[in-house]
Parts: structure tokens; sequence; C-alpha cells
């Protein structure tokens, strides 16, 4: 018998998704290959992100997508950005919750930095080639996708609380 997984069993309360750091390239679509930032490939690139939201949100509770962090680099900075805001509006769309962590990932600087406080302490969080993190830059950005998610299950659940209660 096949071992089944717990997506299987539908008992997972959420699943937590970021991808897209590589998706600055060339799509397969049937017989066709569209481009990289072109109308066709961010609509067939959506219906996918759009498509694996609804599969996870047919097997749990709650879909939460991260978008893609700020990065040093120019030539990815943008791509970065069209890929998250493609990712964003799909994910709404098909019932999950999108969570932008762009800024969350300045460090409280305002733009990209290498170096951020954590811990009381200044630290390098981010890796020498500007896209990746540190050990320590990637604890941040943890504790702050966990809080995203203590959040919003909150706001969930007392949403659903206060369902069928009249507010005064």
């Amino acid at each position: 018998a096949e071992e089944k997984t717990r997506l299987d069993t539908k008992v997972s309360d959420i699943v937590v998704v970021q991808m897209g750091a590589n998706d600055i390239t060339t799509i397969r679509n049937g017989s066709s290959r569209e481009s990289f930032d072109s109308n066709n490939w961010g609509n067939v690139y959506a219906n996918r992100v759009a498509s694996l939201t609804q599969g996870l949100k047919a097997k749990t509770a709650d879909v939460f997508w991260f978008g893609l962090p700020i990065v040093g680099k120019s030539n990815l900075e943008g791509p970065y950005q069209t890929i998250s805001n493609i990712q964003k509006a799909a994910v709404k769309r098909a019932g999950g919750t999108f969570i932008d962590i762009h800024d969350h990932t300045k460090f409280g600087t305002g733009n990209f930095a290498m170096n951020g406080s954590y811990q009381g302490r200044l630290q390098q969080l981010r890796a020498p080639d500007k896209v990746h993190f540190t050990k320590s830059g990637y604890d941040f950005v943890a504790q702050v996708v966990l809080g995203d998610l203590v959040r919003f299950t909150r706001e969930r659940d007392r949403r659903a609380a206060l369902k069928n209660v009249e507010l005064q």
C-alpha cells in the first residue's frame, strides 16, 4: 500500500510557500515557449501559481504564500518584484494569503542592506552574493514570517468566532 502524506489526509492547518527566485526563465506552454516578462508569460505564470494555490487549499485550511525578498543585485530586483506582484494577485484570486516580505528584508534600513539589528546587535544578515541570507538572516526572516503567520491566524480565528455575532 502506498504511504499517505499529511496532505493526503487533509489534516494540515497551514501550508507555507515561497518560490520564484529561479523563475526568471522561459516557460513551456504546450508547444510554445513564453519569454520571461512577456504578457503571455505573466498569464501562464499566474495561472500556475493559482492552480498550485487551489490544489493546496483543497488539502489544507490555509495557504500562506510569501513573496520574494529585496536583493542587492539590480538585474534580479526588478524581476523579483514582477514575480512577487504576479504571485500576489494569483494567490489572492485562488483564496490564499499572500505576505510580502520585501520591506521586512530591508531590516529597517529603507533599502537593501547587508547588515541589520538582530538579537540586540548589528549582524551581517545577507550572504556575500547579495541574494541569499546568512544563518542569522534566515533566522531573522523566519522570526518575521512566524509573526505574520500568528497575526493572520489570530485574525482568521477572531473572524470565525464572531461570525454570527452582531457587533454594536
